[in-house]
């Protein structure tokens, strides 16, 4: 048994059921809260922002070249990323030597 995944979780503990309530020191000390902050993940520079830009471009211009596209963004690396992840989850189309949104 996974007592952190099943019992002993973050957002909603089952002391109730746990098996080691009476050792816990968390229990123990009252519930405090966390000292930690969670910090989100940053937006600029991800691969998910770089795929955006990519769709968005394709939806203002219909069709663009490879070439096209990586001039939106500063990594070549990260944009043939982008576009082998949009291709295989069907949010673009490669026709020829040319990129679009999937036809209706």
């Amino acid at each position: 048994m996974e007592l952190g995944a099943l019992i002993c979780t973050s957002r909603s503990p089952k002391c109730e059921i746990c098996p080691i309530k009476s050792k816990c020191t968390w229990r123990n000390s009252g519930y405090p809260k966390s000292e930690q902050v969670r910090k989100g993940q940053s937006w600029h520079g991800t691969d998910r922002q770089c795929r955006g830009k990519i769709v968005q471009a394709l939806r203002e211009n219909n069709f663009l070249t490879e070439e096209q596209i990586k001039l939106l963004w500063d990594q070549d690396s990260q944009v043939e990323k982008a576009i082998e992840t949009l291709l295989k989850d069907g949010l673009i189309e490669q026709n020829l030597k040319a990129y679009s949104l999937p036809s209706t």
